[in-house]
């Protein structure tokens, strides 16, 4: 162990920053058993950014401790890699600040900007940093404190803890603690947050006047995309050390960007190295002057926007909807990362920034005062938004040149069009303990189902890592040039849990899966999960005259001799056409069945919370429909309507046979749908009895594009309906998305997300 930048006015430094709560005698026996009781309840202020504790230094009942911990990771990989590059030892003190400031910001988002003590740990290899590195770094902190000081800020940071680590770190991590002691009647506690309020953002990009130089609004998270997304490929023999070897080659420094290339930048070229690694902004010197201002009643929350970027509200929120609908500028490195990374900017929201990192929730008449301040300090800010009551568990809607993107608690949803329903509204208690728990899998996906296993991988990075595969074909002949990711340049397979989200959508795609799945049965693998949602030869289970062919049995034959890799296959089907199809798979493999119902309730109830339209009543084409799928929807309330086909004469039409649809909004339910005649004539009889609207749902859209075009207001010739116009919503999945991502915009359809419900039966 070497302690690295001691210094010896710290401690006296400590005592006059607060004197008064070191040297405070404790307040008795039956303080002690009161402040234990409340902390046991969770804290003194649940609500609170920061964890608040009793004073347990002081033993004042009339005060409390706030404490915050970070750590910086990935950002001293990539100083460490530009202090390589360059020889630029300065960018190390930036690190320094950056570990403090995340941890002192945090602080501040409860009230505490005075009486601060910080402390940083430091883990190094001493094979690859060297003491000058941390001398470097002890000269940023004393930087940083005297900063503080200069703005009226009482701080004290204790002498840096440096562990030679070398067996454990492959260069360097900083981890920091920012402590503070302040009495109980100044704590912001978020819970405050209340309709009405005005969202004030501080810009995180510019240059304030406390600062030297330039600051991009980087902050310290979102950098391993940063990193990986949009440096070069190079960067990888030159710095082997800067990197996991366990990570996938392809997600290893994948971008175009080399380190020294020049951005310009409000009238300067800097580097994007430098970019990058702009130091953390502190809004200490301002936060003091708003409080030192008698505004600190006016304000009911703050949010500090890290991780999570400008959902990190979400954590705080309780029956309110807070809309940020007038934005800063996105600063000019977030629009780089996102040029260059290709991140859906509702993921760039949620990762990033994006302009301001910290927000100020707080009454209206206050904000232009607390703008003034800010401004004062050549920091931008505006009213970036408002709150307003909503019932649930809270919403975050942000809007901007970008799009409009809505976030809540629960299972985040960065979806792509077609699919239109948020899996936002439809989260559930169970999905949010599945981003945790459960097996752990390595994710292989057919093309078109790469994007939902990246979705996946996102929500919970602990459970599941997606390794794309590279899908060619040979020039001359057509065959397959497969090649598998997760095996070079390190085999992460063997002994793995693998997840393959399987797209039987056409003979060509079967025979390509089939090949990637008996190589992975091949390759001493742990389990193997083959996720089908969609299995289009379940229709053709049965013959009716000699030579026809059940492909359905064929297809089971070759799932069910699949190479045995020791428990047999489990093949994920959602709503299987027949259910005797399950029987066809036998020995190596077994049928795990499961059903679109459950995602379909949550977004009816969804959309019976908040639209006058909503579906009040389920119709099945058939007596079969009813027997298979009546039964969750009975259960939920909904009235039930039975249609069949009946015999008038010579001619079969369909009737209703059981059920009253008259004055009610009816949604007619079947598993898939190929030329949609007999959707349409449902839909037209209910109509005819009295139904109010209609609108239909299929599990599975198997429907051709010709079929397509008949269920679109716009479908028909010139713009007009098609033939079967008659919904006024066409549910769907997207369980077959070589249909589902053709399907036209803005018109009568609507797919919901699947992956909510395949997280929740993987289980």
């Amino acid at each position: 162990m070497a302690l690295v930048g001691k210094r010896e006015g710290d401690a006296k430094h400590l005592q006059d920053a607060d004197a008064s709560a070191l040297k405070r005698p404790r307040s008795g026996h039956g303080a002690s058993e009161a402040a234990g009781a409340e902390e046991a309840a969770g804290g003194l202020f649940p609500g609170a950014f920061c964890e608040i504790t009793p004073d347990h230094l002081g033993g004042s009942t009339e005060h409390c401790l706030a404490a915050r911990t970070n750590s910086v990771g990935t950002k001293c990989s990539l100083a460490y890699v530009y202090w390589r590059r360059t020889g630029d030892l300065s960018v190390w003190r930036g690190i320094a600040r950056d570990a403090l400031v995340m941890s002192l910001d945090d602080l501040l988002c409860v009230g505490a900007a005075d009486n601060v003590m910080l402390s940083t740990a430091v883990s190094r290899n001493p094979g690859v940093i060297p003491d000058e590195v941390l001398a470097e770094m002890a000269t940023g902190r004393e930087e940083l404190v005297a900063e503080l000081r200069r703005h009226g800020v009482r701080a004290a940071a204790l002498a840096s803890d440096a562990a030679d680590v070398g067996d454990l770190v492959r260069t360097l991590t900083v981890d920091s603690t920012a402590t503070a002691r302040l009495p109980r009647a100044e704590v912001i506690d978020n819970a405050r947050i209340r309709d009405g309020d005005v969202v004030v953002g501080l810009a995180s990009a510019g240059q304030a006047t406390y600062e030297a130089a330039y600051n991009s609004g980087i902050g310290s998270t979102g950098l391993t995309s940063a990193r990986h997304d949009v440096l070069t490929k190079a960067l990888v023999a030159d710095f082997p050390e800067s990197f996991d070897p366990g990570r996938p080659d392809e997600r290893v420094y994948s971008g175009n960007l080399s380190l020294e290339e020049l951005v310009e930048v409000e009238g300067q070229k800097l580097p994007v190295g430098k970019l990058l690694l702009s130091p953390a902004r502190t809004y200490a010197p301002v936060l003091r002057r708003i409080f030192e201002g008698g505004l600190r009643d006016r304000i009911h929350g703050m949010v500090h926007c890290t991780r999570g970027g400008q959902t990190r509200v979400l954590n705080f929120l309780e029956g309110l909807h807070v809309l940020k609908d007038n934005m800063l500028p996105v600063p000019p490195l977030f629009k780089l990362l996102q040029q260059h990374s290709k991140m859906p900017w509702r993921e760039m929201y949620s990762t990033f920034n994006m302009g301001h990192r910290l927000e100020l929730y707080m009454d209206r008449s206050a904000a232009a005062a607390v703008l003034a301040i800010a401004q004062s300090f050549g920091i931008a800010a505006r009213i970036v938004g408002s709150v307003r009551a909503e019932a649930g568990s809270g919403r975050v809607t942000i809007s901007s040149e970008f799009g409009s993107h809505t976030y809540s608690k629960g299972v985040p949803s960065p979806l792509r069009a077609p699919c239109l329903v948020d899996i936002d509204d439809l989260s559930m208690p169970m999905t949010r303990r599945r981003l945790v728990d459960g097996k752990r899998y390595n994710i292989i996906a057919a093309p078109h189902f790469e994007d939902m296993a990246r979705r996946l991988q996102a929500l919970a990075p602990t459970r599941f890592s997606f390794f794309p595969t590279r899908w060619e074909k040979f020039p001359d002949s057509g065959t397959d040039k497969i090649e598998l990711g997760g095996f070079s340049p390190v085999n992460l397979m063997q002994g793995r849990n693998v997840l393959f989200l399987a797209d039987f959508h056409c003979n060509d795609a079967v025979m390509s899966q089939f090949h990637a799945l008996i190589a992975l049965c091949e390759s001493f693998i742990k389990s193997l999960t083959i996720a089908l949602p969609y299995y289009p030869h379940g229709t053709m289970e049965r013959v009716e005259r000699e030579g026809e062919v059940a492909t359905a049995n064929t297809i089971a034959r070759l799932l069910s001799n699949l190479p045995s890799c020791g428990s047999p296959t489990r093949v994920m089907i959602y709503d299987l056409h027949t259910l005797q199809n399950k029987f066809y798979l036998h020995g190596n493999a077994i049928a795990s069945l499961h059903s679109t119902v459950p995602l379909l309730l949550r977004v009816l109830r969804a959309e019976q919370r908040s639209d006058a339209d909503a579906v009040t009543a389920i119709a099945f084409p058939d007596d079969g429909a009813t027997k298979r799928f009546g039964k969750p929807f009975l259960e939920a309330g909904f009235p039930v309507v039975t249609c069949g086909k009946v015999r008038d004469g010579d001619r079969r039409i369909v009737r209703i046979t059981e059920g009253d649809c008259k004055g009610h909004r009816v949604l007619v339910v079947d598993d898939l749908t190929r030329s949609g005649g007999t959707l349409y004539e449902c839909g037209r009889v209910l109509r005819e009895s009295g139904a109010l609207s209609v609108s239909a749902f299929v599990a599975h859209a198997a429907f051709p594009a010709a079929a397509v075009k008949k269920f679109c207001v716009r479908g028909g010739e010139g713009g007009t309906p098609g033939k079967y116009a008659i919904f006024q919503r066409f549910y769907t999945t997207n369980s077959n998305p070589v249909v589902t991502e053709a399907l036209p915009k803005g018109d009568v359809f609507t797919v919901i997300d699947l992956l909510p419900q395949l997280l929740e039966d993987l289980g």
